[in-house]
């Protein structure tokens, strides 16, 4: 778990998700996919959407699989010899939450 804390303002997007979107989708995708799509709602949809198909891709170089390699996981020897290599999404539960930052109106903390 990592904890961390970031001054905010007014118009700054956040999105939380598990590790079934972070594991499948890259970060400059899902920057791509929030500046296209400004309402958060079909933003946090487009996000899950495109997690849930690149997670059953299985020629997909997904974030989770580059991690995997980079660590010395790959297919058999056998395989490798016939050119294969470990590629794929991974299956998982998606959860996305897209926010914006927004000022109150009539803001009575003043």
């Amino acid at each position: 778990m990592q904890v961390c804390s970031l001054e905010l303002i007014e118009g700054d997007t956040i999105v939380m998700g598990s590790d079934g979107l972070f594991d499948n989708v890259f970060d400059q995708e899902i920057v791509s996919i929030i500046y296209r799509i400004d309402d958060v709602t079909p933003a946090a949809k487009a996000l899950a959407d495109l997690a849930s198909s690149h997670s059953t891709d299985t020629d997909f170089d997904s974030p989770y699989i580059i991690e995997a390699r980079s660590r010395g996981f790959d297919v058999p020897l056998w395989k490798k010899i016939l050119g294969k290599k470990l590629t794929g999404g991974k299956p998982d539960d998606i959860t996305v939450i897209v926010g914006r930052v927004v000022s109150l109106p009539n803001d009575s903390r003043a």
